[in-house]
């Protein structure tokens, strides 16, 4: 029988040691209490200080023990050069820079130049506590856009009424030449 369940550990690997599946070393690093633990994540990576963003997308596992929507929040990993890392919480839903957000899942997104921009996707029963009660998926038009350095949400909200909403699809960050 197999049991789904959610995890509070983020199992990593050492990529600077050559390794092969006989000899591989997962690294458990555990996550502090509250830290989401979310289906479809987005992990946004901010090469400006090495460290990896999530919470802010993603919704419950709707397997094994469904825990309660989480609030949103934004948190932060921050590998350790050896395989490990440390987990932060960078804001929580009580903080204002989170007033009016809605986690989305299944948007586009993508990461680069200190910006991660998720676009469209769905608010769900899964999503949210705000959301926990729909029952049908709501669709999000617009997008939402985390500045790194300054650890910000901007809702770029489009119109309710828009027919285009972006889900399940791929955007690519690609760097300006010139």
């Amino acid at each position: 029988m197999l049991v789904s369940t959610a995890t509070s550990t983020t199992l990593s690997i050492d990529l600077s040691q050559e390794w092969t599946n006989d000899t591989v070393v997962l690294k458990t690093t555990s996550k502090p209490p509250g830290t989401p633990e979310l289906s479809a994540p987005i992990f946004a990576y901010d090469d400006q200080n090495d460290v990896f963003y999530s919470g802010f997308a993603g919704r419950v596992s709707g397997y094994g023990d469904q825990p309660d929507p989480p609030p949103f929040g934004l948190w932060s990993f921050k590998p350790d050069g050896a395989g490990g890392g440390t987990w932060d919480r960078v804001l929580s839903a009580n903080d204002s820079a989170a007033d009016g957000l809605t986690r989305p899942v299944d948007g586009f997104h993508a990461f680069g130049r200190g910006s991660a921009l998720v676009f469209g996707g769905f608010a769900t029963d899964r999503t949210s506590p705000e959301t926990e009660r729909l029952r049908d998926s709501i669709p999000l038009p617009g997008n939402l856009q985390l500045d790194m350095a300054a650890r910000q949400f901007t809702n770029h909200s489009g119109n309710d009424d828009s027919p285009i909403v972006a889900v399940l699809g791929q955007m690519h960050y690609v760097p300006s030449f010139g």
